[in-house]
C-alpha cells in the first residue's frame, strides 16, 4: 500500500510539480482503512494566528507588514492561542483586529494606538485586547490633528483595562456595544484634554 496525504498531492499538483515521495508499507485492507482513518481524522485545525505566522516565514506582504509594525513597537502577536492566564505582557490576541485597523487607518494609526496604550500598560498583562484596541484606533483615527506625543501624553492618565471594565458595565446597561461604549469614553478623554 502506498501511504500519502491527498490533499499534499494535489497541492503540488497546482505549483507545478510532477513528483512528491511516497511511503510504500504492508498492510491489510483493514490496516489500511485504519490508516487512512488516523492520518485524516486526527488532524488539527489550523487557526488565523498559525496561517499568519507561516505568511511571515512565507514572505506575504500583509503578513510582513504586521509583524514589522508590531514589532517596531516591541508587541508581539501569539502564533497560537493561549489561555489569558498565560498570556505575557506585550503579547496579543488581536490579529484580525490588528490586520483591520492596518488595512482601514494604516500602519502608523495602529502603531500610535499600540504605543498609547503601552504607555500606560507595558508591563500589564492581556492590556492589547482586541476591543481596547480598535477602540483606541478609531478614536485616534478621528483625531488626525493630535499630534503623536500629545496622545501618548494623554494615554498615560489613561487605565484602559479598567475603561474596558466599565464600558462593559455601560454596554450591558445601555445594551450598546463594548467598543461604542469605550470609543466614546476614549473620545471624551482625547479630546477634553
Amino acid at each position: 500500500a502506498i501511504v500519502d496525504g491527498q490533499h499534499r498531492c494535489y497541492a503540488a499538483k497546482l505549483v507545478g510539480i510532477e513528483r512528491v515521495p511516497c511511503m510504500i508499507i504492508e498492510a491489510t485492507t483493514a490496516e489500511q482503512a485504519a490508516s487512512f482513518a488516523a492520518i485524516n481524522g486526527k488532524r488539527q485545525k489550523i487557526n488565523e494566528l498559525q496561517v499568519h505566522a507561516a505568511a511571515i516565514v512565507s514572505g506575504d506582504p500583509k503578513a510582513i507588514e504586521i509583524d514589522r509594525a508590531v514589532r517596531s513597537v516591541k508587541v508581539e502577536i501569539c502564533r497560537y492561542p493561549i489561555p489569558e492566564s498565560h498570556i505575557k505582557p506585550r503579547q496579543t490576541l488581536a490579529l484580525g483586529t490588528i490586520a483591520w485597523i492596518i488595512r482601514k487607518y494604516g500602519a502608523s494609526v495602529l502603531v500610535l494606538t499600540l504605543r498609547c496604550i503601552l504607555e500606560a500598560h507595558a508591563d500589564d498583562r492581556g492590556a492589547l485586547r482586541a476591543n481596547v484596541i480598535r477602540a483606541t484606533s478609531d478614536v485616534l483615527n478621528e483625531l488626525d490633528e493630535l499630534r503623536p506625543q500629545r496622545a501618548l501624553e494623554i494615554s498615560r492618565q489613561i487605565n484602559f483595562t479598567r475603561e474596558l471594565v466599565q464600558a462593559r458595565i455601560r454596554g450591558s446597561e445601555n445594551q450598546r456595544s463594548v467598543r461604542v461604549e469605550l470609543v466614546e469614553e476614549l473620545r471624551r478623554r482625547f479630546i477634553k484634554t
